[in-house]
């Protein structure tokens, strides 16, 4: 625990949960301050990171099981210059990573540090890139790779520019690549996000000049920039990528439309192929399944916006269909159906629901 001459971040508490596979736990609600992350390591902790009110200081907080223990502070810059963002990732060999940015008086300072596998922090600090005074800028994203080199996204914006670099295992920097440019003097607020595939590819996404790119890291070149949608598409401080081992997708997701009335929207990738728009969470209706996982019969209860054509089926997880739940107009209001499940095998199931033009698709696990 914190020493006496150490006081923990006075701050508005952060909220956290888990899904267990079945259900969602109570909240816990813990210490903290701003750029929150969460990231479990090869033990099975759940490691939360975050800025304090503390200038210099970047803080932790562990979950061991339900029980969160901190928090704890992973490492102080030395200087009394304001730390400003957190984030962390765990390598393939269960090393902890961290990393912020102070703002000092030559500019803004990246940093790094790190664990042992047990998760002991070092007192050292990797330094990295240093971003210009005005208007700013600052560590977007970090990521591992599948090699143990530590990625870093961060946006300089009196440049107008996006960079990524990784920091490699005899921890030395490579080359800082730019990835695209936006007009200098605005702010970018650092929604520049990093993922890695199975075959150690790089993927990068960013929002600029209201449309949402993305660029791919083979291991010797970099993409050409591309479009993921057409405009208006923000990230914001609302964007963010994940690499999905079970499917092989990239999946990203952004806002899309105006400040007044955006809708969420996540698309997905196949590695080997480009970024397209092939899922969106419909906005046309609100479902609920349940119980799930399920014995018996399952129910499944929703309210339509509007009038539609509306399919719901439901397919086994090699993707063949084992039930239409339901095919044909459907007018405004909330509608329940019920389906008996006891034929079905035990196992994964995806239910299909599609509105015409947009779709969703919730996982169901039947027991016997």
């Amino acid at each position: 625990m914190l020493s006496s001459d150490e006081s923990s971040p006075v701050s508005p508490p952060h909220i956290t949960m888990y899904y267990d596979g079945s259900v969602w736990s109570d909240t816990f609600v813990i210490l903290g301050f701003t750029d929150w992350h969460l990231a479990s390591d090869s033990i099975g902790q759940v490691w939360a990171l975050f800025v304090g009110s503390e200038d210099c200081h970047i803080w932790y907080d562990m979950c061991v099981d339900t029980t969160w223990t901190g928090p704890y502070i992973v490492c102080t810059y030395p200087t009394y210059d304001q730390v400003m963002s957190s984030n962390i990732t765990v390598g393939p060999q269960g090393t902890r990573w961290a990393g912020g940015t102070a703002y000092t008086t030559s500019g803004y300072q990246i940093f790094l540090t790190y664990s042992d596998t047990n998760g002991t922090w070092t007192d050292s600090l990797i330094m990295g890139p240093r971003i210009s005074h005005i208007p700013g800028g600052k560590l977007s994203d970090l990521i591992s790779d599948n090699l143990g080199n530590i990625w870093i996204a961060w946006n300089d914006d009196s440049l107008g520019s996006y960079y990524a670099a990784y920091l490699d295992t005899n921890r030395n920097w490579s080359p800082y690549y730019q990835l695209t440019h936006y007009s200098s003097g605005t702010i970018a607020w650092g929604a520049c996000k990093i993922t890695v595939d199975r075959e150690n590819k790089i993927w990068v996404v960013y929002d600029k000049d209201s449309n949402f790119y993305y660029r791919v890291w083979d291991g010797n070149i970099w993409s050409q920039e591309d479009s993921i949608v057409s405009s208006p598409a923000r990230a914001v401080r609302d964007g963010d990528i994940f690499y999905d081992a079970t499917r092989n997708r990239i999946w990203l997701s952004f806002k899309y439309g105006t400040a007044i009335a955006d809708s969420l929207y996540v698309v997905w990738a196949d590695p080997s192929q480009n970024i397209s728009e092939k899922e969106k969470i419909a906005t046309n209706l609100d479902i609920s399944i349940f119980p799930n996982p399920v014995k018996g019969k399952l129910n499944i209860d929703f309210y339509l916006y509007k009038r539609i054509n509306l399919r719901i089926m439901l397919y086994d997880v090699v993707g063949r269909l084992e039930k239409t739940i339901f095919s044909g107009k459907a007018g405004v209001g909330f509608f329940k159906k019920s389906i008996v499940i006891n034929e079905l095998p035990k196992g994964i199931y995806f239910l299909y629901i599609e509105d015409g033009n947009n779709y969703k698709v919730e996982k169901v696990v039947i027991l016997k």
